[in-house]
């Protein structure tokens, strides 16, 4: 008789919803399902090392002039990603619901640079406080708080000198969606 070892790494993985397009007027996501869960998770197995770069399966779902009926079923084949041999399900069910979109204003000051050159400093010389504009249903908007929004300038390709810079905004949430209508003035010295 024979004795086989199976030596296989697995990891718990959060499934990630992401959307492109835009929503019939008036209309935002209120909430998002994942086989009947808010968070999901799958359990994918493989080697260890190219599990451990894995940080959640993303899912992008396209809702272009969707919004006229109150909620939309998916039914989604996740893709395997690198390095990963085996999935615990290979296809999940997505739950969109709407309703009515609602905007806040929030002020924020947290700016953060990405991409400045090396060995250039950046400093915001204009007034640092930016409006933005969050859209979306008013039981998410209500739990958005100014720390939650992560807004940056990129700073790539710019020299020393002054420059206005558009601000933009770092999202993560597809229940929300964010605009700024202003820039600041970064001094690159």
């Amino acid at each position: 008789s024979a004795t086989v070892v199976l030596d296989s790494y697995s990891q718990n993985i959060p499934i990630e919803v992401k959307t492109t397009g835009s929503l019939v007027s008036g209309k935002s996501i209120a909430k998002i399902l994942i086989n009947n869960n808010t968070d999901y998770s799958i359990t994918v197995y493989g080697n260890e090392e190219d599990i451990s770069k894995i940080s959640s399966i993303p899912v992008t779902i396209n809702v272009d002039g969707f919004g006229t009926d109150n909620a939309k079923n998916y039914n989604v084949t996740l893709t395997k990603p690198t390095g990963v041999r085996y999935m615990s399900t290979s296809s999940i069910n997505i739950s969109l619901t709407f309703g009515t979109e609602e905007q806040k204003t929030v002020e924020i000051t947290n700016i953060s640079k990405k991409n400045l050159g090396s060995n250039l400093n950046a400093n915001i010389i204009s007034d640092s406080t930016i409006k933005v504009t969050c859209k979306g249903v008013a039981s998410v908007l209500d739990k958005i708080e100014p720390e939650n929004i992560n807004a940056y300038v990129d700073l790539s390709g710019l020299g020393a000198g002054d420059h206005d810079v558009e601000v933009k905004i770092d999202n993560t949430n597809p229940l929300v969606t964010y605009a700024v209508s202003s820039t600041i003035k970064v001094r690159i010295s």
